[in-house]
C-alpha cells in the first residue's frame, strides 16, 4: 500500500488544471461505489473514461459539468487519466486511486482559487 507521501509525489507529477476539480470528485465517488459493490479493480472506471474520450455528452452529467466548453475539458481529462493508467496508476488499488484523486481534487481547487 502506498503511503500518503508517495501519493502526494504522484499528484505532483499529474497535469492538474483548476477546471478539473469536479472530474476528480467524480472519480472519487465512482471508485467508492466500485469498492462498495465489491469490485476487485478499476477496469469499469477506465471503461467510463474511454467512453468520455469518444462521447463527452454521454458522461458530462456524471462528471458534474455542463456548458459550452466543457466537452474539450472532459476529453482532455479522460485521455490523460487513461494514459496514466499504465504508468503512474499501474499498481494502485481502488482505495489508493480514490485517495489520489481526492488529493488531486484538492490541488485543482487550490489552482482554481489562485487563478480567479
Amino acid at each position: 500500500m502506498k503511503t500518503k507521501k508517495e501519493l502526494i509525489t504522484l499528484v505532483k507529477n499529474i497535469d492538474i488544471h483548476g477546471t478539473d476539480e469536479s472530474f476528480y470528485r467524480f472519480a472519487c465517488t465512482y471508485l467508492f461505489g466500485l469498492k462498495r459493490r465489491g469490485a476487485a479493480n478499476a477496469n469499469e472506471f477506465y471503461q467510463i473514461l474511454r467512453l468520455g474520450e469518444r462521447n463527452q455528452e454521454a458522461v458530462s452529467k456524471h462528471f458534474g459539468v455542463s456548458g459550452k466548453h466543457n466537452n474539450e475539458n472532459i476529453r482532455r481529462w479522460c485521455s490523460m487519466i487513461c494514459r496514466y493508467k499504465g504508468s503512474y496508476f499501474a499498481d494502485l488499488t481502488l482505495d489508493e486511486l480514490r485517495r489520489l484523486f481526492g488529493y488531486c481534487a484538492h490541488e485543482a481547487k487550490i489552482k482554481k482559487m489562485l487563478n480567479s
